[in-house]
């Protein structure tokens, strides 16, 4: 089902995340508050590669997370280097999705899918705003790089 999810879709990043002490919770394994982290580390550096940032994708306006989703595959514990994948799963001048996979650095187990959906904000009018087609582009086919994949 996952290989069927992904067809068409285009990775746009790669980077590897360690598992820190604080990313652990009381059943001794990756907590789900730090998926959520980790995923934010992953996409602050994505754009960073672009030399964009969450609230400046484009002039004032950048993005809020409406929806977020994880499903586990497997534990994680502390230590374990994860690789992380993100794809963008659709996008238009409004609003974008993007999947991220964390697998096991070591076996690439997978340890998570995890999905977010993303409306473009403005934030100095506080109001949903639309990007332009360039930033579209800019961020479906990435910046050449060793860890940005677009091809």
């Amino acid at each position: 089902m996952l290989n069927n999810m992904l067809d068409n879709k285009l990775m746009v990043f790669e980077d590897d995340i360690l598992v820190m002490v604080n990313h652990i919770n009381y059943g001794n394994h990756l907590g789900y508050d730090s998926v959520l982290s980790i995923i934010q580390e992953v996409r602050m550096r994505f754009l960073k590669n672009l030399n964009l940032s969450e609230v400046s994708i484009e002039n004032d306006i950048g993005y809020i997370i409406t929806e977020a989703n994880i499903e586990y595959k497997s534990e994680a514990f502390h230590g374990d280097e994860l690789h992380a994948k993100m794809y963008i799963q659709s996008i238009n001048t409004r609003s974008m999705e993007i999947y991220c996979i964390l697998e096991n650095a070591k076996n690439s187990k997978k340890v998570a899918l995890c999905t977010t959906k993303h409306l473009f904000f403005n934030y100095k009018t506080r109001k949903v705003s639309n990007i332009s087609e360039h930033t579209i582009n800019s961020l479906t086919l990435g910046k050449n790089s060793s860890r940005c994949c677009a091809t």
